[in-house]
């Protein structure tokens, strides 16, 4: 049928059809071109524009300051990236319009003056650009509607009618400013009331009325899953109640108000966790007892500071001393029985502090007649060390006493090492020390170091050449001069320590020399499976931008990093490991929220897999591979048969780095948070991970305060911090363990 039709056409026929088919094949074939040939920061400015206004038309996202903030980072992003870019004042005005967008749902001052003072930026470096006066306007409206300032608007806006006075906005602007001058004149000429008695009662009825509406508000702020840990809500409502506190003279709901007032700072503080915003609310309760000390709920203001001063700012002696002075003022109001036993509590004998911890004991073979101990521990201590010959000289054994230090589980009590000058070390607890004996095959001398980060290092030198020194004593990381009598016995004399407890090293990074290049980060659960959900907290979505945030800080420090996933998409368990396997990742990452039937439960934990007891010999010593620059994971298929016990061992390592770190790091932005330690189990996300792998625990969202925490994207940032930073002091110390000393620098002749 079709071959009788062609062999009907004329040729003319047949190549006019010809040209009608290629034709349409090229208009239905044609790529979505609206992009083609567009400058690639075109192209990107276009795809932020959209963004922008796909966040004003959605309720729902514009309700985030992340999505605000997001946008706002790609215009800067881009802003900045190509500075030789003809429209550069149009990326900076959208970051003006995203960040005034941000001001309107947030309710911020700062984020309106920023949103403002962008604007005035747009006219400042762009004075002959058409959107110049457009953006002084924009500036103008917010000086008025969200900052109150109407004189730097009549300023902006006379720059307008000076600078631009045939622009579209100069009748606009001229508009505004004599609206704004009409208010002002009015203000001045209006008379001012008589205040009778009749409209004083009046106005106190009308603060009453103000107080309850204000209360009702802050009762719906509270429960706001959103803007309940936004700043300016609080701050707001904070204002409104003081300015009732100013103008009723009614008592009752003048301390009401400054009660409200503080609650409110209250509030806000425990979203921010900042100690002004905490400080800020001890001033107002305590602000009640100083304006109306009749008040009946004085000494309730006075008792809610001294809890604030106690749990949030550990400032001890000024919660003593209000406590103190409540009981003295209010001896029979009803505060004072909390306030007298919280007083006894204080007064009453501290318990004793909690012994030091030995966390991580490790060793690394310099040379073979040198080798390096490293012990860390979790405060500080004093030390006691001798170097005793045994067997008729054929034996060296160093001991060394750590006075109230204790033992971590994770540390091996007996460990035979070969290959090394270094043959044994053994760990026992002795009273309330720790006792750590090091069998050597010989030393001359040894060399203890104290650090700062409560670290000590013992340096054991074989060589011949050097000044022999066998005894020491001393105060370690608090330069304490006092010193321990210890009576150093014989290893006979001491409690031994079975040889069949004892296990092989495994120290696989430091014997191999390698070091760390690629992180794969795992973004637990997302998509369909959510992770756990309580307090408005989604572990998919927290999870997802802790590990984005981690890894741009891992960029920043020289990392190759690989994610499991950066948008909200469900990833198989097994597929995790598997990519993080084939991209040859030196370590696994894996990022979780925790939850707990009991609410009370809070705090960070970190995991490592530990499912191998017996662990072989290691097949490598360090001596054969310093300076290696093979990664971590390049070794898998050479040492198969000992990977998963060293795998265990540098992922205990990397665990403590990063839990103690993150830990660190949360209190040093005054978040103090429950350090529930280092665990092992048999979590399957880690099990196929064929390099040191870790999960985290960030914290626990059944827990309303933890879950506020987690709720803030401050609060996520540090978290990632203190993970990279742990991380980065993971592979530091790989590589600092990995330097060989010159043989030939002699040893000082002062050291120890």
């Amino acid at each position: 049928m079709s071959t009788h039709f062609f062999a009907t056409l004329s040729r003319g026929s047949f190549f006019s059809l010809l040209f009608l088919l290629s034709l349409t094949l090229l208009i239905f074939s044609k790529p979505n071109s609206s992009y083609s040939g567009l400058h690639p920061t075109q192209k990107r400015y276009l795809d932020a524009k959209n963004k922008l206004a796909s966040l004003n038309s959605d309720p729902q996202k514009a309700r985030h300051r992340d999505s605000w903030e997001q946008v706002i980072a790609e215009f800067m992003a881009i802003y900045n990236e190509d500075p030789k870019w003809n429209n550069r004042p149009a990326v900076l005005f959208r970051v003006a319009e995203a960040t005034e967008g941000l001001a309107k749902h947030s309710f911020n001052k700062a984020d309106a003056q920023k949103a403002a003072e962008t604007y005035e930026k747009v006219a400042n470096n762009y004075k002959n650009s058409c959107l110049a006066d457009d953006a002084l306007l924009c500036a103008a409206k917010i000086y008025v509607n969200q900052l109150g300032n109407e004189k730097k608007a009549l300023s902006l806006l006379a720059r307008i009618k000076k600078d631009y006075p045939k622009s579209d906005s100069c009748i606009e602007a001229s508009a505004f400013e004599n609206t704004l001058k009409h208010k002002e004149s009015a203000a001045k000429n209006s008379p001012e009331p008589k205040q009778t008695e009749p409209q004083a009662k009046t106005t106190d009825q009308n603060n009453e009325q103000l107080y309850q509406q204000l209360k009702q508000r802050m009762q719906t702020l509270s429960k706001d899953p959103t803007q309940s840990c936004w700043r300016g809500p609080w701050e707001n409502l904070e204002a409104e109640f003081l300015k009732v506190h100013k103008n009723c003279k009614n008592k009752i709901i003048a301390a009401g108000s400054l009660y409200r007032a503080a609650m409110s700072r209250y509030k806000l503080a425990q979203c921010t966790q900042s100690k002004k915003d905490y400080q800020r609310a001890v001033e107002l309760y305590q602000s009640i007892q100083q304006s109306i000390p009749e008040s009946p709920i004085a000494d309730d203001g006075m008792l809610a500071a001294a809890k604030i001063q106690l749990t949030n700012l550990n400032q001890k002696r000024q919660a003593q001393a209000l406590l103190s002075d409540l009981l003295r003022r209010y001896p029979a109001g009803d505060m004072a029985k909390e306030a007298r036993n919280r007083l006894n509590t204080l007064t009453a004998k501290a318990p004793q502090t909690k012994p030091v911890e030995l966390q991580v004991l490790s060793w690394d073979s310099l040379d073979k007649n040198r080798v390096k101990v490293t012990l860390e521990l979790t405060g500080e201590t004093e030390y006691s060390a001798k170097l005793v010959t045994e067997n008729k000289g054929k034996l060296k054994r160093l001991y060394l006493d750590l006075n109230d230090t204790n033992i971590a589980e994770s540390i091996r009590k007996g460990i035979v090492i070969k290959g090394s000058l270094l043959q044994g070390i053994f760990v026992e607890k002795k009273n309330k020390q720790t006792v750590l004996r090091f069998d050597l095959r010989d030393a001359r001398r040894f060399d203890v170091t104290k650090h700062k980060d409560n670290t000590l290092e013992v340096l054991i030198d074989a060589r011949k050449n050097v000044v022999p020194r066998e005894t020491t004593r001393g105060g370690s990381f608090a330069e304490n001069e006092s010193t321990l009598n210890l009576d150093f016995a014989k290893p006979s004399s001491r409690t031994k320590i079975q040889q069949q407890n004892a296990k092989p090293v495994n120290d696989f990074a430091k014997q191999l020399g390698l070091s760390v290049h690629t992180i794969f980060i795992d973004a637990g659960h997302g998509g369909k499976d959510p992770g756990t959900y309580h307090n408005n907290v989604v572990e998919r979505l927290v999870t997802l931008d802790v590990a984005k945030t981690l890894g741009r800080l891992l960029q920043n420090n020289g990392f190759n990093v690989i994610y499991s996933r950066t948008t909200d998409t469900f990833i198989p368990l097994s597929n995790r490991t598997r990519a993080a396997n084939a991209a040859h990742a030196d370590l696994f990452i894996s990022i979780h929220v925790n939850a707990n039937d009991d609410t009370s439960v809070a705090g960070l934990e970190t995991y490592y897999l530990d499912l191998s007891k017996n662990p072989d010999a290691a097949r490598v010593a360090a001596l054969e591979n310093v300076g290696s620059d093979r990664r971590l994971a390049d070794m898998q298929k050479l040492l198969a048969e000992i990977m998963l016990t060293a795998r265990v061992d540098e992922s205990s390592r990397l665990a403590i780095d990063v839990q103690r770190l993150v830990l660190s790091r949360l209190k040093r932005n005054s978040y103090f948070v429950n350090n529930n330690g280092i665990k092992s189990a048999p979590f399957h996300v880690l099990i196929g991970a064929q390099m040191p792998a870790i999960l985290i625990e960030l914290g626990y969202c059944t827990n309303f305060q933890e879950a506020k925490n987690l709720a803030d994207k401050r609060y996520r940032e540090i978290l990632a911090e203190g993970i990279a930073e742990g991380i980065t002091r993971y592979r530091d110390r790989l590589q600092q363990n990995q330097r060989v000393e010159n043989l030939l620098t002699p040893v000082a002749s002062g050291a120890m």
